[in-house]
């Protein structure tokens, strides 16, 4: 019975443990004003840096992609984006025909990307006419999985999007900010949350299940 009840608990344990791990990236990185964000930021955490933090766990097996790069994805920390979020955020400062921002997210095999919300706003002090963005997600390469477009954002307007969205195991995913063909947006984000997970949830809820079973079943053949 020893050795079945250990199985039960390593079941459970598995099935627990597998979809708790967390990422929140908020940007203040302590770089200059307007300085460029890296290429790879907070790409494969595995420990709080500066900027990202991290929750029950890690997502070492996410790694992240960001672009277009140079002087256009910038830290920005004047209190004009204080709507958006607390410190630096991100800013997409677009001034007409630059690509539009995107973030990659690849996937380690055997684990898949749980991306979860982000904040998305304008500067208290934007100018341009009020402008909604669409926000799309895609398979690296392949089919769109997830599409939304904000309200009309004017200055110091904010949206929390909520993706709730679970990849497929192995796959990378891309993240797109369309600005709708604005000729100059000063957008930007924080509070971006995201996941790794190794099983897919309804799997993951399958194990508990099947686990609770077994123990149940452990404790009636004692009586």
């Amino acid at each position: 019975m020893k050795i079945k009840s250990l199985m039960v608990a390593g079941v459970l344990g598995t099935a627990m443990s597998l979809t708790c791990q967390a990422t929140l990236l908020t940007f203040d990185t302590g770089q200059d004003n307007n300085a460029d964000l890296s290429f790879t930021f907070a790409s494969n955490l595995s420990a709080d840096i500066l900027g990202a933090n991290i929750s029950n766990g890690a997502t070492p097996d996410i790694g992240l992609t960001w672009a277009p790069l140079p002087n256009v994805l910038e830290l920005h920390g004047a209190v004009s984006f204080s709507s958006v979020g607390d410190g630096k955020v991100l800013q997409m400062d677009l001034n007409g025909g630059e690509a539009d921002p995107t973030l990659t997210f690849a996937a380690n095999s055997g684990f898949a990307l749980q991306l979860n919300s982000l904040v998305i706003g304008h500067a208290s002090d934007m100018t341009e006419p009020d402008h909604a963005w669409t926000l799309t997600l895609s398979e690296d390469g392949g089919p769109q999985v997830f599409a939304h477009t904000t309200a009309l954002l004017g200055a110091a307007d904010t949206e929390t999007v909520n993706f709730n969205f679970t990849g497929t195991l192995g796959t990378d995913y891309v993240l797109k900010f369309d600005d709708g063909g604005a000729d100059h947006v000063r957008g930007g984000i924080d509070n971006l949350s995201f996941n790794q997970t190794a099983i897919p949830e309804p799997w993951s809820l399958t194990l508990s299940g099947l686990g609770m079973a077994i123990l149940l079943g452990l404790r009636k053949f004692r009586a």
